[in-house]
């Protein structure tokens, strides 16, 4: 009896992860959710590395190759929560544009991912960060076909604060046989003009998303 139970092997932990549902209320909502944990978990060093520009350039690049940086954007804020499964680097660019990219983990993975790009998903949480006029499509990026969805991202109520708010625009960029999703959220703060084609393919120009570049 004894010796049996020694024997067995105890099961293993169970990985710590973000709930499925915090990928989905937006890049105000979820950044301002982030930050909040971050700050209730995290030293003063990992404030640092977050904030250091050439630390973000370089969690950027491994996640999304580029032979140069893309002109007039700069690193805003980033992190690595492997311990979560979660990457993510923020860019500011020239005229109050926010790019967002974020690889996410692999639990959950395709619905993740679904869900993202679900026109009648509002990602809105506690009334933050919602998304309103979706409308999905496709792009054709360096030979690779992209769905990516349209959207006002915004306070779902009139007495919601400002936050991140604007036009906005989820690419998911995915490379083929990877598991984790790579999702980037373009916003241009404070206006509804939507983010065209065109300013996808040149943002997207430095950067390694298909074969024919």
């Amino acid at each position: 009896m004894a010796e049996t139970m020694w024997s067995e092997e105890a099961p293993a932990p169970k990985k710590r992860r973000i709930p499925t549902w915090a990928w989905f209320c937006g890049a105000g909502c979820l950044v301002a959710l982030i930050l909040a944990i971050v700050a209730s978990v995290f030293a003063v060093d990992f404030f640092k590395k977050s904030m250091d520009p050439e630390m973000q350039w370089k969690r950027l690049e491994a996640v999304l190759p580029f032979d140069e940086r893309p002109a007039g954007w700069t690193p805003a804020f980033g992190m690595d929560m492997s311990v979560f499964g979660f990457e993510m680097v923020t860019l500011a660019g020239p005229q109050r544009e926010m790019a967002l990219l974020m690889q996410l983990p692999e639990q959950d993975a395709e619905k993740t991912r679904e869900q993202m790009f679900d026109e009648n998903f509002s990602g809105s949480f506690m009334g933050m960060g919602g998304r309103s006029e979706m409308q999905k499509g496709e792009i054709e990026v360096q030979g690779r076909t992209l769905r990516v969805m349209r959207f006002y991202q915004g306070p779902k109520s009139k007495g919601g604060g400002e936050g991140q708010t604007g036009a906005s625009i989820t690419v998911d960029l995915t490379p083929p046989g990877r598991v984790r999703p790579l999702i980037l959220q373009l916003i241009r703060t404070g206006s509804r003009e939507p983010f065209t084609d065109a300013e996808i393919v040149e943002f997207l120009r430095p950067f390694h998303v298909g074969t024919e570049r």
